[in-house]
């Protein structure tokens, strides 16, 4: 691995450190349908000791997680996508996804509920992250995904 990724993977760890655990009950989305399990995989668990493996079976229901949950376990799909990028699969594309502003009407009230209560230092650490992304891995992303994510939102930090 790259020195580059061990640096950036290290300021996304430093930048999360005192990310609080957001208690069993807050994992998920209460009134959204089918979120038992995500909330199982996931109770009790601290971001830094989930492995790819368990990422790559919850981050297509990252959507489904509560604001504090996704801003507590979003450092561990940043690193896996960082230190594993070939083995996480689709955690990176899942994650550009939600750090991307969506075009559509109203639904960027969702968006801002997730990104607004992180901290400055973890605002720049995804910025860096999709900087590394859109340099490093641009051409794999039909659209410039990491592009867009940093052009719309995160650029400003």
């Amino acid at each position: 691995m790259p020195i580059r990724n061990k640096g950036l993977a290290a300021k996304v760890a430093n930048a999360f450190s005192n990310a609080e655990y957001p208690g069993d009950g807050r994992i998920v989305v209460s009134d959204t349908y089918g979120t038992e399990d995500l909330a199982a995989a996931l109770s009790g668990k601290q971001w830094a000791h989930l492995s790819v493996t368990e990422l790559r079976h919850t981050v297509e229901e990252i959507g489904l997680l509560t604001p504090e949950a996704y801003r507590y376990f979003l450092p561990a799909c940043l690193i896996a996508s960082l230190i594993h990028y070939d083995e996480s699969d689709i955690v990176p594309d899942m994650v550009i996804l939600l750090l991307t502003v969506p075009a559509e009407s109203g639904k960027d009230i969702r968006f801002m509920e997730r990104h607004e209560g992180l901290t400055i230092d973890q605002k720049r650490a995804i910025r860096e992250f999709l900087e590394y992304l859109a340099e490093e891995h641009g051409r794999e992303f039909l659209h410039d995904e990491p592009g867009t994510a940093l052009s719309h939102y995160w650029k400003q930090f």
